[in-house]
């Protein structure tokens, strides 16, 4: 009777077991279909069910299925809730005790990300710092990606306080440290070239920056198709560089393109596209067409407000700038300066910024 009893048992961890990992590769098709509030309805069911389990290791799971939360917040721009998730899985993780530190990395790096893009900049290093020394210090399979991101994230936050040299060392360390993790051909690493190409632009260095740049345009055109988003936005990027260096013509010349790709990929309203219009309505500026650069600022401010929200700092900024386009234009405000450091005044900051990204289910090969 025991040992029946002791099969059922065992029966009944087995079928709990596959139950889980359906709820992961179920959550991770909804995250990949854009369904991102199913993929965190079922998330959510993981969790719970977790939490009645009185299996050991369950904590660990929990955490990864918060942190799992947490990345699909980001995706769908809901920063403050992806920091909350992050939270959570760190502080399950740190229960764990030292001896789980490796696996609060990857956490410590996005809940950075979502903290850099809601302007909290002390915090985000400060994960970032964490990510990288645990990175240094630890002979891990994934060190040297670790220290790209993390070194990629700090290079960034250099480029927000403009200080151009720290952001430039820190990128060069990220890329190397990329191409020894990856490979140089890797989208990732073409992905840290484009934001050590910004810290060149910042520093005046507009030829090596637009060299990077270049480089980047062919690579993700081969590798994606010259209709890819991830193209678009390497257009965009290269459109920023060139306004710095006061080429107008050919700034303008990739902001089109890159509007014609994003309009086709994500719709008229993405704030993408915001974002295209708010760097148009600034090349139409400088070119002293008051009535063009109003009605780009119109439409940023638009799309701005419908998908930002009224309030974000690119919806008022846009509002602004457009008012005051036909009486001969105005700067953007203090907080839109810092986000033009990163050439992302409203939404390119999340998609341009981000590594990492490619996101896969939890892991859960081990036998239970």
């Amino acid at each position: 009777d025991d040992d029946e009893e002791s099969e059922d048992e065992d029966e009944d961890e087995e079928r709990e077991w596959e139950l889980l990992q359906l709820l992961d590769h179920l959550a991770h098709f909804f995250f990949e279909a854009g369904c991102y509030e199913d993929s965190l309805h079922v998330y959510s069911m993981e969790v719970r069910r977790l939490k009645d389990s009185d299996k050991a290791g369950t904590r660990q799971e929990q955490a990864d299925c918060y942190d799992a939360m947490g990345r699909v917040h980001h995706a769908k721009g809901d920063h403050k809730h992806a920091i909350k998730k992050h939270k959570k899985a760190l502080r399950l993780q740190h229960d764990l005790g030292p001896d789980h530190i490796l696996e609060t990395v990857d956490t410590e790096l996005w809940l950075a990300e979502s903290q850099l893009f809601m302007g909290k900049y002390s915090s985000a290093m400060k994960h970032y710092r964490v990510a990288y020394t645990i990175g240094k210090e630890h002979n891990a399979e994934q060190r040297e990606w670790w220290i790209a991101q993390a070194a990629d994230g700090i290079g960034r936050l250099y480029i927000l306080k403009g200080k151009g040299v720290k952001a430039v060392s820190k990128l060069e360390r990220a890329v190397r440290s990329g191409e020894a993790a990856l490979g140089p051909a890797h989208a990732d690493v073409t992905q840290l070239r484009v934001h050590l190409a910004r810290a060149c632009s910042q520093t005046n260095e507009h030829l090596r920056a637009r060299d990077l740049l270049q480089a980047a345009l062919i690579a993700e055109s081969v590798r994606k198709g010259s209709e890819h988003c991830d193209v678009a936005t390497i257009h965009f990027e290269l459109a920023c560089a060139l306004l710095a260096d006061k080429q107008l013509h050919l700034a303008r010349g990739h902001l089109l393109r890159a509007l014609i790709i994003r309009e086709g990929c994500t719709g008229a309203g993405h704030a993408t596209v915001g974002d295209i219009h708010y760097m148009l309505a600034c090349v139409a500026e400088e070119e002293e067409e008051s009535e063009e650069a109003k009605e780009h600022f119109d439409l940023a401010c638009h799309i701005y407000s419908t998908t930002l929200g009224e309030d974000h700092l690119a919806s008022v900024d846009a509002g602004e700038r457009a008012a005051a386009a036909l009486e001969g234009g105005c700067p953007p405000s203090a907080d839109m300066e810092r986000c033009l450091r990163l050439s992302a005044p409203g939404a390119f900051a999340l998609e341009s910024n981000v590594l990492c990204c490619e996101f896969v289910p939890l892991n859960r090969d081990r036998v239970p």
